[in-house]
């Protein structure tokens, strides 16, 4: 059942962003090498200028913003660190870059709130932004599924002459599902895109379309499934793959709900302030699941949970 899966995450729904591994150390952005001594260093001068060549193993070694660590532990891979007398490692320390990406992303959301609101475009400016970082990563929700279902109406009402047939209907029964879900602002944005970029559109669709509708990961040891909404009908014994898209995304867990023992579940979609009165607008945390949707379409500040140590920052 445990997964590790390279994630950069910050969904929009959790966050544990690093610089390019984890670390023990507390250092700030600085260049460190290990010891050497001058004796070793003309030895390998020496030996160069004798034969004209050097030695893969006698060869400078420069870890650029990759900190050799166990991606598990966070231990530093001494070894890796001492692969020579000139071995160096230039970058930030990594748990020290994740405290301030995420501090950056914080500060981001608190200023820019009224622009990256969904209700300003529904979402589509936010999405495409998402998109171009390489260092997200995206978990599908209700909505995104049900803009998915959408789509041959979406062509339909933003290209004359699409030829309509079962399909269609079908779509027409989601379509209405996701107008009645607030779809209508995304889809007049989308409308907008499409005439500005017939691409991008598309490039929307097909994003959403390899998007995962859960992610399983390990941070500091711990072991994490991200899911838009948790499981209906869970069953400890059950398969990941046997559980219905319908079931990660739409599930309505309660404060009785228990998932995997030796799992942590962290997901969104139902707003805490209906699972807890004492919980509204903060994250809650039980033994086997994390909700961090603190409501912010009931206006409460957005949160965000480093996965790290499991701290909470809420915006304003």
């Amino acid at each position: 059942m445990k997964k590790t899966l390279a994630l950069t995450l910050a969904a929009a729904m959790t966050l544990s962003l690093a610089a390019c591994g984890s670390s023990a150390s507390s250092a700030s952005s600085a260049a460190t090498s290990t010891e050497s001594t001058s004796t070793d260093t003309s030895a390998v001068t020496s030996t160069a200028a004798e034969s004209g060549t050097v030695e893969n193993k006698d060869k400078p070694l420069v870890w650029f913003n990759r900190q050799p660590s166990n991606s598990t532990t966070g231990e530093l891979d001494t070894e890796a660190l001492n692969f020579n007398g000139n071995t160096y490692y230039v970058g930030f320390d990594a748990n020290q870059g994740a405290e301030l990406q995420g501090k950056m992303i914080a500060d981001y959301i608190k200023a820019h709130a009224d622009t990256i609101d969904r209700n300003g475009d529904g979402g589509v400016s936010l999405l495409r932004y998402i998109m171009a970082q390489p260092n997200f990563g995206f978990i599908l929700g209700n909505h995104e599924d049900m803009l998915l279902k959408s789509r041959l109406v979406i062509e339909e009402r933003t290209e004359a002459g699409k030829a309509l047939g079962i399909e269609y209907f079908e779509s027409l029964s989601e379509y209405s599902c996701w107008m009645l879900n607030g779809g209508g602002v995304t889809l007049e944005h989308l409308r907008d895109l499409s005439e500005e970029d017939p691409g991008a559109v598309k490039e929307v669709f097909d994003y959403l379309n390899n998007s995962p509708h859960i992610a399983a990961l390990t941070v500091n040891g711990r072991d994490f499934l991200l899911v838009h909404a948790g499981f209906e009908g869970f069953d400890e014994e059950k398969k990941l793959s046997d559980y219905a898209p319908s079931d990660l995304l739409w599930a309505r867990p309660t404060m009785e709900t228990e998932y995997f023992d030796d799992i942590i579940t962290v997901f969104g979609h139902t707003p805490t302030l209906y699972l807890s009165d004492e919980h509204r607008g903060k994250v809650i945390k039980t033994r086997t699941w994390i909700d961090i949707d603190v409501g912010c379409s009931q206006g409460f500040p957005p949160a965000l949970l480093r996965l790290d140590d499991l701290e909470v920052f809420y915006g304003e």
